[in-house]
């Protein structure tokens, strides 16, 4: 149960993110519940054979790494593009383009004039022209060539197949393909004969397959490099459409509503959004991460790995909803004045565990080596409704509440977890620095935070320490009666079982004073540590909380059959079976 990870790599914690993943998802076993574990009560033992996390979903988010200066650009652009043949950045204001090796310094790409859209297939780089049937390609963003084509009419927009065809669509349903680097095009009408009115918005490709959404509710699908075309309805009139991970995500403007169509799939699938996608908003995915990336507003992404299941990440740095691109796996955006550089999670996850006391479950969000921020976050959700996450936990994403992580100069990172709780500690070898972000503490989410209800308004589902426990710096969650009444009004009070004699009351009284609810993961005493224990001095998890001065931090005690680890924060101990 208490396991001690050396890290100095990404490689180091997607492995320790993957026995983690095994740890908590493998506790139908009883062997993996601590050997203090009362089975003869029959609320535990019914939360022994529903047993541990369970595995819901791969869920990645990034984070802010730097935001610099711009120079070279005049304002904000209105389309942000990343050429991997080129190896540059490309971006549009008004009619011109403009080139970036680094995302910061520009310069102007002069031949290239009224751009709107851009792909590229491995070969070269290929820009459309706004209200034309033409456009430039490149091989290194400074010779463009224009070829010559017999298409006519308006092209909206392009996307390409890796090492292979450019296809274009557009007004009245125009559409044409290249394969031969956009050197030659041929229409391919059968696009307009299948949806008959409106214009193409987005195209997209992917498995083998062309899909092409816009106006009026429309769009179709093919098979056969735009030779021929199947109507396909979808749930809304999409303005964005992206592939990635065996699917076309689509989304509509000022709407909740997205759709899924599966590259191997006939239809379309609705899905509800916990986010409105806007008239500027961006679909973007990120062919090296594996990740779908929406601008939400100028402060919000979100981020899916099927285009079901989205987590949202409030940023630091204001950006303009139209760029987004990435390099290499980085993401990265622009405003007026600043260009940002996003790093993804080195892993992550969801994983769910029942709510024995409200019939259904709760949520967790976990995320090893933070993006690029070298941190781990424990994200809680309420629930997961329509493949959506919802009612994260105030603060459970705090930056400040999570563990530290060094990969350049290496660090410890010490887990204790159960099928009841999940609780990491780390330090840093450089500059000798224990906990999380803003002090020496750690984090963690216990039986209790699952078995009980709690108060998503102001109370978390974790608890951590920024210094001393009694300091208020330590948040639970606010736990509830059978009946659904508050125990206490106070953060801390959940937390705060101290007695020099047998606990009697189950719960706080209606005043909110008198002896704390006794918790099954969780046990307070004061001078004597296992005398009046939960359960007959059975605790569900092996996890104790004394105030008394019970060892140092990582330090191993044995307390009758069992030995225990040490996580000291001043006088007030946590103590975890070692299993």
């Amino acid at each position: 149960m208490h396991t001690e990870y050396a890290y100095k790599s990404n490689s180091d914690i997607s492995q320790i993110y993957n026995d983690l993943k095994l740890l908590l998802t493998g506790t139908t076993n009883e062997t993996l519940l601590s050997d203090s574990c009362n089975l003869t009560n029959t609320t535990i033992t019914a939360a022994v054979n529903a047993a541990g996390w369970e595995y819901v979903a791969a869920c990645k988010s990034y984070d802010e790494i730097s935001a610099t200066p711009l120079t070279g650009m005049p304002s904000t652009p209105s389309h942000y593009f990343f050429s991997p043949t080129a190896n540059l950045f490309f971006a549009n204001y008004s009619s011109s383009t403009y080139k970036s090796s680094d995302s910061i310094t520009y310069a102007s790409a002069p031949t290239v004039s009224s751009p709107i859209d851009y792909a590229d297939n491995g070969n070269v780089c290929f820009v459309i022209r706004q209200a034309t049937s033409t456009g430039w390609f490149t091989v290194d963003g400074t010779t463009w060539t224009l070829p010559t084509t017999s298409v006519t009419g308006a092209w909206i927009c392009i996307d390409a197949v890796q090492n292979g065809l450019f296809v274009v669509a557009g007004n009245a349903w125009i559409c044409a393909t290249s394969a031969d680097n956009g050197v030659t095009w041929v229409s391919r009408p059968a696009l307009l004969a299948a949806l008959t009115t409106g214009n193409a918005t987005g195209i997209a490709c992917g498995g083998g397959k062309i899909i092409v959404v816009g106006s009026t509710t429309k769009s179709a699908i093919s098979a056969d490099a735009g030779v021929t075309w199947t109507a396909r309805t979808p749930p809304a009139t999409f303005n964005k459409v992206a592939s990635g991970n065996g699917v076309f995500v689509g989304m509509a403007n000022s709407s909740t509503t997205s759709g899924v169509y599966a590259h191997t799939g006939t239809s379309w699938k609705t899905i509800t959004l916990p986010f409105t996608f806007q008239s500027s908003s961006q679909l973007h995915f990120d062919k090296v991460s594996n990740v779908f990336v929406c601008t939400v507003s100028s402060s919000m992404l979100a981020m899916s790995v099927d285009g079901e299941t989205w987590i949202t990440k409030q940023l630091t740095s204001g950006y303009d909803n139209r760029c987004i691109t990435s390099k290499n796996g980085d993401l990265y955006t622009l405003s007026s004045t600043i260009s940002i550089k996003y790093g993804i999670n080195y892993a992550s996850g969801g994983f769910r565990a029942p709510n024995l006391l409200a019939g259904t479950y709760k949520y967790m969000h976990l995320d090893m080596g933070n993006g690029g921020k070298n941190r781990v976050i424990m994200r809680s959700f309420e629930s997961l409704e329509q493949g959506q996450w919802k009612n994260l936990i105030n603060s459970s994403d705090s930056a400040t509440a999570c563990q530290q992580l060094d990969l350049v100069n290496g660090g410890v990172l010490y887990i204790n977890a159960s099928a009841r709780h999940c609780a990491m500690f780390s330090y840093l070898t450089s500059g000798a620095v224990w906990g999380s972000s803003s002090g020496n503490g750690w984090t963690s989410i216990h039986e209790y935070t699952r078995d009980d209800l709690w108060s998503g308004a102001s109370y978390p589902s974790h608890f951590w320490a920024n210094s001393v426990f009694s300091s208020g710096n330590c948040y639970v969650a606010r736990l509830k009666t059978g009946v659904g009444v508050d125990t206490s009004a106070s953060p801390s009070a959940a937390l705060s079982v101290v007695s020099d004699s047998a606990i009697s009351k189950p719960v706080l009284d209606s005043s909110g004073t008198g002896q704390a609810q006794p918790f099954r993961s969780m046990r307070v005493d004061s001078n004597a540590f296992a005398t009046y224990a939960i359960n007959g001095g059975l605790v569900l998890g092996g996890v104790y909380r004394t105030t008394d001065n019970y060892g140092t931090t990582l330090q191993e005690l044995t307390l009758g059959l069992n030995s225990y680890v040490v996580w000291a924060n001043n006088t007030t101990r946590y103590l975890y079976l070692k299993g």
